[in-house]
């Protein structure tokens, strides 16, 4: 498109004169680099640019001639390559063409648990073909998300067809396989007062962390752990143990306790002999010793009077009142009280 300019001068005379000048718009040069191609892994193509007279291609990485209007290029990933034209006006233009490459994303290696299944997956397109080698412990070896059961640490190669362009690509995967732990764990309970004291032995092996659930919202982490259970309740207790690898491992065991009477033998002896043979010779609960700080025993003769008396603590009686005088042969009476749980009743003491 041409324009012509006139101007017109006038000077200090009034003197008049006028001149044209011719502007000329070129048109931008259409600049075409071509259709968008897809390319296999180390494979390479030849671009073709046209409507210049010089060309410029950029980036100029894996490309033969950046200056020349078909370069080869060989790129490695999917790259946009940028033509810019002129032509014989040195206008310029510019216009682009993408070279995708079929590659699949790399897998990152992983770990299995022996004995766990792990599924894998590759990425490819929609239609496509998968094949994994070897197809050792794999449930299917031509799909892309097979699932593995080695026990055994083991590499794996798929590889994946584009049915469409027929690239193929392969990427490999290693899954290290590690033993799991052997949770296994004892427990001694002693009964108390006001609960159940439980301790708690971890016979676990190839384990280095532990979550204990002790059934009744208590948790610890700790290796040898203890905990207090309410009576009368039934518990089951789990313990988790993990490895370095992060497998893991658990084991449960239940754990009753009925009410506190139901823990001991609360029926005091009726008859006992203190007379130093080692047999029968002391009147005495048979209960846990921690039970002790929470018994009172008082004995008393016919006549009411009390001769013997224990507070807070599981004492034997030996036929003797508290000041150590020896008790005549006959009847006496007690009362014992264990933890809110009061017991009376007759005893008779032989020779």
């Amino acid at each position: 498109i041409t324009t012509d300019f006139i101007v017109e001068v006038t000077d200090t005379n009034g003197c008049l004169a006028i001149d044209t000048v011719a502007v000329t718009v070129n048109l931008l040069p259409n600049i075409d680099a071509g259709a968008d191609v897809t390319l296999c892994v180390d494979d390479s193509i030849q671009l073709n640019a046209t409507g210049g007279i010089t060309y410029t291609w950029t980036p100029v990485t894996n490309m033969t001639n950046p200056n020349s209007p078909s370069p080869i290029v060989f790129p490695t990933v999917t790259t946009t390559y940028v033509v810019t034209g002129i032509d014989v006006n040195t206008c310029s233009s510019s216009d682009s063409v993408i070279v995708s490459v079929f590659r699949i994303p790399d897998l990152s290696d992983t770990t299995i648990c022996i004995g766990d299944n792990l599924q894998l997956m590759a990425f490819g397109p929609l239609n496509a073909n998968y094949l994994w080698t070897p197809s050792i412990d794999l449930s299917d070896s031509n799909i892309f998300n097979p699932i593995t059961s080695t026990g055994t640490t083991i590499t794996y190669v798929v590889t994946v067809e584009d049915v469409l362009s027929g690239c193929l690509d392969s990427t490999a995967i290693t899954i290290e396989a590690f033993d799991k732990p052997a949770a296994e764990f004892s427990v001694e309970t002693t009964p108390a007062c006001e609960a159940v004291f439980a301790e708690f032995t971890n016979l676990t092996t190839n384990a280095s962390t532990y979550l204990w659930r002790f059934g009744d919202g208590g948790e610890s982490t700790a290796i040898n752990p203890s905990h207090t259970f309410s009576y009368g309740g039934n518990f089951t207790s789990i313990l988790t143990a993990f490895n370095e690898a992060g497998c893991f491992d658990t084991v449960t065991f239940n754990i009753s306790f009925g009410s506190f009477e139901d823990q001991f033998n609360l029926i005091p002896p009726v008859v006992f002999t203190p007379n130093g043979d080692g047999i029968n010779d002391i009147f005495q609960l048979e209960i846990p010793e921690p039970i002790a700080s929470c018994t009172n025993i008082q004995i008393f003769n016919r006549w009411g009077s009390k001769i013997f008396e224990s507070v807070g603590q599981n004492i034997a009686w030996d036929g003797r009142t508290t000041a150590g005088e020896k008790v005549p042969i006959g009847t006496y009476f007690y009362i014992i009280e264990i933890n809110g749980i009061i017991k009376r009743g007759a005893l008779t003491l032989l020779e």
